[in-house]
Formats: structure tokens, C-alpha cells, sequence
């Protein structure tokens, strides 16, 4: 083990939950460590049951895409939604795709819309060009052009190259 792991290992061990969650980033990447998905993922569950929900987080995408576990689109729900009540925006998002395309939950593009809006006000990027998606076409919310293009916006500035090409496409619409 390199010298951050060991660290990272140890205070892990005695329950320091980001610690564990920093750890099964490098199992997950092998940064320093053997990659080992199932370790990465063992840590990430330590870690959020520790109360660092970001691990929660990283434990919805284990399940979401089956890294280390049996992929579990439910179970990558319920870490998703524990993840974005805490804040972790970016398991917002997630749990909004999820919604959206009815993914190990009922389909909701109401419910969708507000996810994004929780991680858009928290400015994530994708989530503020799911919006705009979602109100130029009135999936979940009612269609609002102009909030659309102005969420696209806010998505450009957030660095979303999706929403700054939408915003092209749709000023060379404009008569």
C-alpha cells in the first residue's frame, strides 16, 4: 500500500467515514492499490453508514452501473435519494435521470424536474441543462421556452458543452 493508503486505511479503521470513502476512490481507480471494485465498494458502505453521504453517493453509482456489486438500479436509488436529502448534489442529479427514464423507480418526470431544480440551485451543471431539457419540452413542469434558454445559459457558464451547443442551435433558429 502506498503511504496515503495506509493513512487513509487507518483512519478508516477507526471511523472516519470520508477516509474510508477517499480510500475506495484509489481501490476504485488503483491509484496505489490493486483495483479491487468490491473493496471500493465495501468502503463506500462503510462510509456513508458513517455519515459521509458523498460515499453514499459513490455507493449509488456502484449499484447503478454494477461496480463491485450486482448492479441493483433500486438499490442505486435509495443510496441516490439518502446522498441528495444530505445535500450531495450530484446523486440529485442522478436520482433525476433515474426518475426521468424510470430506472429503479416509477417514472416521474415531475418528481425528475424537481431533483434537477435542487441540483441546479446547488449548481450543477447537468442538472441545470436536465431543466431546460425538461421545460422546453413540458416534461414535468409546464413548457416554458424562455426558462428553458435561460437554464441552458446557466448550464453553459457551469461548464455543460450540451447546453452551450442547444443555446447555438437555438440562436441560429431565431428568424
Amino acid at each position: 500500500l502506498t503511504k496515503a493508503a495506509t493513512f487513509y486505511q487507518k483512519a478508516c479503521d477507526t471511523g472516519h467515514a470520508k477516509s474510508c470513502s477517499l480510500l475506495g476512490i484509489m481501490y476504485e481507480d488503483a491509484d496505489g492499490v490493486d483495483k479491487d471494485l468490491a473493496k471500493a465498494a465495501t468502503l463506500y458502505q462503510i462510509s456513508c453508514e458513517g455519515g459521509f453521504f458523498k460515499g453514499c453517493f459513490f455507493m449509488g453509482i456502484a449499484y447503478d452501473n454494477g461496480d463491485g456489486v450486482e448492479k441493483d438500479p433500486t438499490k442505486a436509488a435509495a443510496f441516490y435519494q439518502k446522498a441528495c436529502d444530505e445535500d450531495v448534489v450530484e446523486a440529485c442529479t442522478n436520482l433525476g435521470m433515474m426518475y426521468d427514464n424510470g430506472n429503479g423507480v416509477e417514472k416521474d418526470e415531475t418528481k425528475a424536474a424537481s431533483l434537477y431544480q435542487k441540483a441546479c440551485d446547488g449548481q450543477n451543471a447537468k442538472s441545470c441543462f436536465n431543466l431546460a431539457v425538461s421545460y422546453r419540452n413540458g416534461q414535468g413542469v409546464t413548457k416554458d421556452v424562455a426558462k428553458a434558454t435561460a437554464l441552458y445559459q446557466q448550464a453553459c457558464d457551469l461548464g455543460d458543452t450540451d447546453a452551450c451547443n442547444a443555446l447555438k442551435s437555438t440562436e441560429t433558429a431565431k428568424p
